[in-house]
């Protein structure tokens, strides 16, 4: 059978695919790698030899202990340390945008904090902690006290995490996410004094034994399925989105200066829909109301056309 002289060799096939990708500009492979987590990017060494130690000079760390999966635990949790702690070793670059830590195990606390202290160090852009911990955890100071800090998540498994910072200077603090954190008038108040710039919070199955939540700067502020041990005062003049789901059927919630709102999603567990909460919301545009049935006491009250109330119960 005659050779087709339009077909190319495999080799050279391979050749071409392989060119391709090691002449892939840098931002292109930093893009790529911004998708991957850091045990994935890791394994891109094997590309090309351009490929070799890309990851090391990526200043993105993103470790999941849930990679790691095994039948036994044990060499599970020795294998997640043991790359970690290579992964700090082996990295290239000094600088560091983004940190992002997925584990479980209070056993791992101390290595954790341990990790924690190299990332504080680095001035990161963003943090994003995903933690199956004991009910206190004992974070670096550094990591409330960051010039560079824009976004912090912090999202533990036990039901009112405390943590105690002895103060929070975080001046470009855009965005900060709570998940299962006891947080107290204390806290509070050092948050929202450390934090001037903050824009944007979330509050989510959160212990809340705080009794303000007051700031001239927030513009959306999402409390979801908290518990709330006392009347809780909401003062927030610039807020743009209001979405609150409370569990507690003793929920008391006071809003005011609410001249910015535009959207409110609000679900209350057996309470009251009292004329003051809803003339807080007469200046937004978009309004949900819902709660159980015999708590939807509107009377009084004129509907502007513009909102929607429901029964969730």
């Amino acid at each position: 059978m005659a050779k087709d002289e339009g077909t190319k060799p495999c080799n050279d096939l391979t050749n071409i695919g392989t060119n391709r990708i090691s002449s892939l500009p840098d931002d292109i492979k930093a893009h790529i790698l911004s998708f991957l987590s850091t045990k994935k990017a890791v394994q891109t060494c094997i590309l090309s030899k351009r490929w070799h130690d890309a990851w090391a000079y990526f200043p993105v760390l993103k470790v999941s202990q849930y990679e790691f999966r095994d039948e036994d635990q044990t060499q599970c949790r020795d294998k997640f340390i043991r790359f970690v702690n290579g992964a700090w070793k082996n990295r290239m670059t000094s600088r560091l945008d983004i940190f992002e830590c997925y584990c479980s195990g209070a056993d791992r606390i101390g290595h954790f904090v341990e990790w924690l202290g190299h990332v504080a160090a680095l001035m990161p852009r963003v943090i994003v902690l995903d933690v199956n911990i004991t009910k206190y955890l004992d974070l670096s100071q550094s990591v409330f006290s960051s010039a560079y800090l824009e976004n912090l998540k912090l999202r533990f498994n036990a039901l009112g995490t405390i943590i105690k910072p002895e103060s929070i200077n975080l001046p470009s603090l855009k965005i900060l996410e709570l998940v299962y954190v006891d947080l107290n008038d204390d806290l509070a108040q050092k948050l929202f004094q450390g934090c001037p710039a903050l824009e944007s919070l979330v509050l989510r199955w959160c212990d809340l034994r705080m009794s303000d939540i007051t700031s001239d700067v927030l513009k959306t502020l999402n409390i979801d399925h908290c518990w709330l041990t006392r009347k809780l005062h909401i003062s927030c003049p610039r807020l743009v989105s209001l979405s609150i789901r409370t569990v507690d059927i003793n929920t008391d919630i006071s809003l005011k200066n609410m001249t910015s709102l535009v959207n409110a999603d609000i679900m209350l567990h057996n309470y009251y829909y009292d004329r003051s909460i809803l003339r807080s919301l007469s200046n937004a545009t978009s309004v949900k109301l819902r709660g159980c049935r015999h708590s939807m006491n509107l009377q009084q009250f004129e509907d502007p056309g513009n909102w929607k109330m429901g029964y969730d119960w």
